[in-house]
């Protein structure tokens, strides 16, 4: 199933699957083009690892929503 990508929407979409041969990731960037990882691994952390060198959980500062902010100061009178 795919789906309707907004054109607003400047992040990547990343997925991380399980197959007969191992985890793999994939990413559908912005403009559409997409990649796979060329090599099953036997965990979830090897392929989210290999994921990072391909700009997986890579914030760019146009990608930061600053609405996404939490308020970290829990002073209390």
């Amino acid at each position: 199933m795919q789906q309707e990508r907004r054109g607003s929407d400047r992040r990547s979409e990343w997925n991380f699957e399980i197959t007969a041969e191992g985890w793999q990731w994939a990413v559908v960037r912005p403009g559409g083009t997409q990649e796979r990882s060329s090599t099953a691994y036997q965990s979830l952390e090897e392929a989210g690892d290999d994921a990072i060198t391909h700009g997986y959980g890579e914030w760019r500062s146009p990608e930061r929503r600053t609405s996404d902010r939490r308020d970290t100061n829990h002073e209390t009178a």
